[in-house]
């Protein structure tokens, strides 16, 4: 276990940018059964980011919002999770703009020996997608209209990533349901069937209480 931990540590730093990080380790016995395990870690010079570079159409992401979602910038460490989180970045908004299938390929250039690195992303937004069937499952008791008049999108809308958020939450805040669940099969087609998968809570309630305070009187509530 111990080498795994050392592994696991190289595999941090890496990941975060300092890809020549070494892990030392020294044991001492203290009694016949408790050691004491020091870690000794030098991180290394980072590999740097010299270049980013984002191919896009421009007429769909100006200038600014792309800036605005590149993450990872010059100067800085070559942050795997940083990258990763850029890509999603691009992937969401392109998302928004009715892009579900788009395409949003990284990669990187390092130069071991300079600890350099040159960050490459390429957006490919492929077709628009709609909303089409709406399959709803689980609602015993409840109406599908009711259900449908909680959701934000309607079929043949643009399928966007706020239009599902929004709907789940509209459906959680009716208090109708224990469970609301919006999936979509990850299919590579421009026509997205939408699964709403329910689990109703009980539609009545009831509660009763009664008590009493130091100024005399009583109090009930039903």
């Amino acid at each position: 276990e111990l080498k795994r931990d050392i592994l696991r540590i190289k595999v941090y730093y890496y990941k975060h940018g300092f890809r020549t990080a070494q892990v030392d380790t020294a044991v001492t016995t203290l009694n016949e059964k408790q050691v004491a395990v020091r870690f000794d870690i030098v991180e290394g010079p980072p590999s740097v980011v010299t270049d980013v570079a984002v191919t896009y159409d421009s007429t769909m992401l100006r200038p600014r919002r792309v800036r605005r979602l590149t993450s990872l910038h010059v100067g800085e460490p070559l942050d795997l999770f940083q990258m990763d989180s850029m890509r999603m970045n691009f992937q969401d908004a392109l998302w928004e703009l009715g892009y579900a299938d788009a395409l949003i390929d990284t990669s990187s250039v390092v130069d071991s020996a300079g600890q350099t690195a040159q960050v490459q992303l390429r957006v490919v937004p492929n077709h628009l997608t709609t909303v089409g069937d709406i399959v709803i499952t689980g609602n015993d008791h409840i109406t599908p209209a009711t259900v449908l008049n909680s959701l934000s999108f309607r079929e043949g809308d643009l399928y966007r990533r706020s239009a599902m958020l929004e709907s789940q939450r509209n459906l959680y805040e009716s208090n109708l349901f224990k469970l609301a669940t919006i999936e979509v099969p990850p299919t590579f087609d421009s026509v997205k069937t939408v699964n709403v998968l329910l689990r109703e809570a009980p539609l009545h309630d009831a509660r009763l209480s009664f008590g009493f305070n130091t100024v005399d009187f009583l109090q009930a509530e039903g």
